[in-house]
């Protein structure tokens, strides 16, 4: 788990002191260790910073380079399953001399070529140069959970594990997509499924595609999409019990592979059903049978506790812990001390979303720890219909077509699946549009973006025709809306603080696994994610496996609004020239709303513009590299 930057061609490379810069921008994500490879004569720079998981000798440094010096490869993520490719390639005839994971990728290649990424199991950014066909493979994974951003015209390939890297290369042209950041002010859940990014320059290389192109001609490239999870899903399925019971099996072995780590893991825990899972899941595996690679220290666990709020969830999350005798470390949060690193926290997260402050000092209690490795449960609720708009979604569907019996079903689990069932959500929803309808936010943004979609989901949608609304919702969510976006979130925060996260749930086997299934076995007799509760029978409390309510992992922004730190930094903020003078939004307008939202104790308006102040920050932060 690493930061990679590279230069091939003419532009940039001659600087090497501009690619110290580029390459050390990223040393957050990699606080181990540094190292560079040149070619002088292909005019190629990879760099790397590594946090060191897998292997922590030096001889697992990056970038590496094989015996025969034709190939060379720096890499950022984890291939769980290295071990069993190791030993495929080992009775094939190839050496090894580390005991890493990125060796293993660099081999791969070298025998199976481009087919190589079918045989991984992980997450991962990597770029390898191939001087026997003289040409560049970059690859990311099926999911997109490990980011990569790059920029290429036909004098160069630069390519960074973030964006803000690119601010710090002399003469990079780095003016502002105005177009796609009004994009995401209208919606940031759906712009990290499409390839522009906030600079015009730079492209993400988007989930499951690879790209590859000649050094004699580095404008004339290939890119593919190399994986697609509708080639991989099965169009059978046994009863619900034998799918449950190989889910369990599944499942577990998803978390024994994500257990491997020759340095201490733990897991943040929420006291949801998916975070329970893993640390389930995981005390089962180290009870019964661990994998050789894993660490003897792994039991403890780590809580965000927000007091006396709605939101806190610290009483199940405790259960879950003491059920397997695990140690609790509970990051409690002040809504006084919130803001304190905020500029910091965006500088990091260079996203428009949420004030993401419960991320970042949940995993910066986990590094305080001298913990570098978390096994989380992201991927869940967009896998197993874990939100209610799911259930609403069959609920209307089933009206519809009168099924009145499945229809109920399903209105008992949108009935149950948030606290205080239906009623607290949407009274608080009717509470906020009130407030906020008062103010015309049509004003806010100076030009409404009529953006092209580029998403691969209408071709996918073909595909799924005959599935149910549901379900199409929720492959959209899964792998073009809402999961790419937490990925990105909890990809930046945990690596803001050196921390790596492993997301049982995102591995591809139970991935398509669960696709293939009917939704009757994930939303069933009253609950959501129903083959999950079943197949974890045994291995948690049952007043958390059967538990009906569900809460996001958000910070209780009202908590937070209302304080006079937090009121003093807005304020600042609207009233500096770099905000009113926005040509992307009306930063005058949004001020004299905000100060009128003020004096009427209207915060409920300061969470729906927040986007704004976050972008405002995140621009002005870019500027300040520059």
């Amino acid at each position: 788990m690493c930061g990679i930057a590279g230069i091939i061609g003419q532009k940039f490379n001659s600087n090497r002191s501009c690619f110290d810069k580029f390459v050390d921008s990223l040393s957050h994500r990699g606080p181990d260790s540094r190292g560079l490879w040149i070619n002088n004569k292909k005019k190629i720079f990879f760099g790397h910073r590594r946090l060191s998981i897998l292997d922590l000798s030096k001889d697992a440094d990056q970038p590496l380079t094989d015996e025969s010096n034709n190939y060379s490869i720096v890499f950022n993520g984890e291939i769980y399953n290295f071990i069993e490719i190791r030993n495929e390639l080992i009775k094939n005839g190839f050496t090894f001399t580390t005991n890493s994971d990125t060796e293993v990728i660099l081999k791969s290649y070298i025998y199976w070529g481009e087919d190589c990424q079918f045989k991984f199991n992980g997450m991962w950014a990597f770029v390898i140069y191939d001087s026997r066909k003289n040409q560049i493979f970059a690859s990311r994974d099926r999911f997109g959970v490990k980011p990569f951003f790059y920029s290429l015209n036909k004098d160069s390939f630069l390519f960074a594990s973030e964006l803000k890297a690119f601010f710090h290369l002399d003469d990079f042209d780095t003016n502002i997509n105005e177009v796609f950041i009004s994009k995401a002010l209208q919606n940031y859940t759906e712009v990290e499924s499409i390839e522009s990014t906030y600079v015009n320059n730079v492209k993400k290389l988007l989930p499951g595609h690879s790209l590859v192109f000649s050094l004699n001609n580095i404008s004339k490239y290939t890119l593919k999409r190399w994986w697609n999870t509708l080639d991989h899903i099965a169009h059978e399925y046994k009863s619900f019990d034998e799918e449950s019971f190989k889910f369990r099996d599944l499942f577990l072995d998803a978390t024994k592979l994500r257990s491997r780590s020759d340095v201490p893991i733990a897991s943040a825990l929420s006291g949801g059903l998916d975070s329970s899972s893993v640390v389930s899941a995981l005390s089962s595996i180290y009870k019964n049978e661990s994998d050789k690679r894993a660490p003897l220290d792994w039991n403890k666990v780590f809580i965000a506790d927000f007091p006396n709020t709605e939101q806190d969830e610290t009483k199940f999350a405790l259960e879950i812990a003491n059920f397997h005798n695990m140690k609790a470390i509970i990051k409690s949060y002040n809504p006084n001390d919130s803001f304190d690193n905020i500029e910091k926290i965006i500088y990091h997260f260079e996203e428009i979303y949420d004030i993401p402050v419960a991320l970042w000092g949940i995993y910066e209690e986990i590094r305080k720890n001298n913990i570098s490795v978390s096994l989380d449960g992201h991927g869940g609720d967009e896998l197993l219909f874990g939100y209610h708009h799911y259930s609403r979604i069959a609920l209307s569907e089933n009206i519809r077509k009168r099924n009145f019996l499945q229809a109920f079903k399903y209105l008992n689990i949108n009935k149950n699946l948030y606290v205080g069932g239906l009623k607290t959500p949407i009274k608080r929803w009717l509470n906020r549009k009130k407030n906020v309808d008062e103010y015309n936010q049509s004003l806010w943004l100076l030009n409404i973006p009529n953006y092209p979609n580029e998403s691969n989901f209408n071709k996918d949608l073909k595909k799924i025709s005959h599935w149910d609304n549901a379900s199409k919702k929720l492959y959209y969510d899964f792998h073009y809306c809402t999961l790419p976006t937490i990925l990105r979130n909890f990809d930046r925060m945990s690596m803001a603080h050196g921390v790596e996260i492993r997301a049982p749930f995102m591995d591809y086997r139970v991935v398509t696994k669960l696709f293939s299934l009917p939704t009757a076995y994930k939303m069933d007799k009253g609950y959501s994610k129903y083959i999950l509760r079943n197949s974890m029978k045994n291995l948690m409390p049952n007043s958390i496996r059967l538990r009906q309510n569900k809460l996001g992992f958000v910070y209780p922004l009202e908590d937070m609004l209302g304080n006079k730190k937090t009121i003093s930094f807005i304020t600042d903020l609207i009233s500096s020239n770099f905000f009113k003078e926005s040509s992307i939004w009306n930063g005058r307008i949004i001020s004299e709303d905000i100060n009128k939202a003020l004096k009427n104790n209207s915060y409920d308006l300061i969470r729906t513009v927040w986007p704004y102040l976050q972008a405002g920050i995140m621009l002005n932060n870019y500027k300040k590299i520059n």
